[in-house]
């Protein structure tokens, strides 16, 4: 005779697969594939998850290596998530111009931190106190009508001493010009013919 044990094995094999299932808006399929597959198959190559997008929007990440399933999972949510107004992100500083630095909050979102928001006192240049691949704890303050993002500080920086200020300049509001300039990437789906589903298992 067969026992028949009266309760479910509590230990379960590190070999059996992990699915997860996320749920996007379907307008958002591009951006996680890429052009020709170019994001899905970095996802697959670099987090081991095999990731199969269908057209209604319902992603399904799959994979025996749950810390990989965890990063898949995390990197597209991030590639479909939108900054909020009043939320905070750590961020790395990717481009330093001279008014200011642009911070990536989000996979494929950028923002511009103003060099009037940067520091306390007056910058002559972001580079005297940041340099791009720092971190950076920043805000989202605001998000245009054109999808542009502005950050500022958490804790804003310290200006170096000795910084020269412009004859007339008593603190605050740096008045030098804005830009409207924001580094965006640009996704599309590059799928052909009537296929329902995106798979690629990196083969």
């Amino acid at each position: 005779m067969v026992a028949v044990q009266p309760t479910p094995n509590p230990k379960i094999s590190k070999f059996a697969p992990k699915i997860s299932v996320v749920q996007i808006d379907p307008e958002k399929i591009g951006g996680i594939i890429g052009p020709g597959g170019k994001i899905i198959r970095r996802i697959i190559a670099e987090t081991g998850a095999q990731v199969d997008v269908e057209d209604d929007g319902m992603v399904t990440i799959s994979g025996t290596d749950e810390a990989g399933v965890q990063k898949a999972i995390d990197w597209v949510k991030g590639l479909t998530e939108e900054a909020e107004i009043g939320k905070e992100y750590d961020g790395e500083i990717v481009r330093i111009v001279p008014f200011g630095v642009f911070v990536n909050i989000l996979p494929g979102k950028d923002g511009l931190v103003h060099i009037s928001k940067l520091a306390t006192g007056y910058l002559n240049h972001p580079e005297d106190v940041v340099k791009e691949g720092d971190k950076l704890k920043v805000k989202v303050a605001e998000v245009d009508d054109q999808g542009r993002i502005n950050l500022v500080p958490v804790t804003p920086l310290v200006a170096p001493a000795g910084s020269s200020q412009p004859t007339g300049y008593s603190g605050g509001e740096d008045r030098r010009p804005d830009s409207g300039f924001r580094r965006r990437e640009s996704f599309s789906d590059d799928r052909r013919g009537p296929r329902k589903t995106y798979r690629d298992r990196g083969r």
